[in-house]
Protein backbone atom coordinates (compact mmCIF):
# COMPACT_ATOMS: atom_id res chain seq x y z
CA UNK A 1 0.00 0.00 0.00
CA UNK A 2 1.39 3.18 -0.68
CA UNK A 3 -1.22 5.63 0.48
CA UNK A 4 -0.39 8.27 2.91
CA UNK A 5 0.19 7.53 7.03
CA UNK A 6 -2.24 8.93 8.83
CA UNK A 7 -0.83 12.50 10.08
CA UNK A 8 0.18 12.25 13.67
CA UNK A 9 -2.76 13.44 15.08
CA UNK A 10 -4.65 10.27 14.20
CA UNK A 11 -2.23 8.13 15.60
CA UNK A 12 -1.91 10.38 18.78
CA UNK A 13 -2.72 7.42 20.57
CA UNK A 14 -0.21 4.89 21.42
CA UNK A 15 -2.51 2.10 20.24
CA UNK A 16 -3.09 3.67 17.20
CA UNK A 17 0.60 4.06 16.44
CA UNK A 18 1.43 0.55 17.60
CA UNK A 19 -1.67 -0.86 15.25
CA UNK A 20 0.05 1.24 12.64
CA UNK A 21 3.99 0.16 12.96
CA UNK A 22 2.33 -3.66 14.12
CA UNK A 23 1.28 -3.20 10.17
CA UNK A 24 5.23 -2.77 9.47
CA UNK A 25 5.99 -6.38 11.19
CA UNK A 26 6.46 -8.38 8.68
CA UNK A 27 8.26 -5.71 5.86
CA UNK A 28 10.80 -5.09 8.69
CA UNK A 29 11.38 -9.34 9.78
CA UNK A 30 11.83 -9.87 6.17
CA UNK A 31 14.53 -7.26 5.86
CA UNK A 32 16.12 -8.44 9.27
CA UNK A 33 16.09 -11.75 8.55
CA UNK A 34 17.83 -11.34 5.14
CA UNK A 35 20.69 -8.36 6.49
CA UNK A 36 21.62 -10.05 9.77
CA UNK A 37 24.98 -11.21 9.58
CA UNK A 38 25.04 -15.04 10.18
CA UNK A 39 27.89 -14.47 13.21
CA UNK A 40 25.26 -12.43 14.73
CA UNK A 41 22.56 -14.80 14.27
CA UNK A 42 23.59 -16.89 17.16
CA UNK A 43 23.38 -13.75 19.42
CA UNK A 44 20.18 -12.12 18.68
CA UNK A 45 16.90 -12.72 16.64
CA UNK A 46 15.99 -11.06 13.49
CA UNK A 47 12.72 -10.50 15.31
CA UNK A 48 14.27 -9.14 18.65
CA UNK A 49 15.74 -6.64 16.23
CA UNK A 50 11.87 -5.94 14.84
CA UNK A 51 10.90 -5.27 18.23
CA UNK A 52 13.21 -2.92 18.94
CA UNK A 53 12.51 -1.59 15.62
CA UNK A 54 8.92 -1.14 16.38
CA UNK A 55 9.69 0.11 20.29
CA UNK A 56 12.23 3.26 18.43
CA UNK A 57 9.38 3.77 16.23
CA UNK A 58 6.34 4.35 19.07
CA UNK A 59 8.69 6.46 20.74
CA UNK A 60 10.02 8.57 17.84
CA UNK A 61 6.71 8.60 15.84
CA UNK A 62 6.31 12.59 16.47
CA UNK A 63 10.04 12.84 14.37
CA UNK A 64 8.45 11.70 11.14
CA UNK A 65 8.35 13.96 8.37
CA UNK A 66 6.86 11.77 5.35
CA UNK A 67 3.66 11.10 4.19
CA UNK A 68 3.53 7.97 2.23
CA UNK A 69 3.55 4.61 4.09
CA UNK A 70 6.31 4.13 1.83
CA UNK A 71 8.42 7.01 3.40
CA UNK A 72 7.46 5.71 6.37
CA UNK A 73 8.71 1.98 5.66
CA UNK A 74 12.16 3.92 4.72
CA UNK A 75 12.07 5.63 8.05
CA UNK A 76 11.38 2.57 9.88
Amino acid sequence: DTGPVPPEPAVAHAGDAGLLLEEFRPYLLAIAMAELPEALRGKVGASDLVQETILKGLKNLATFQGATRQEFAAWL
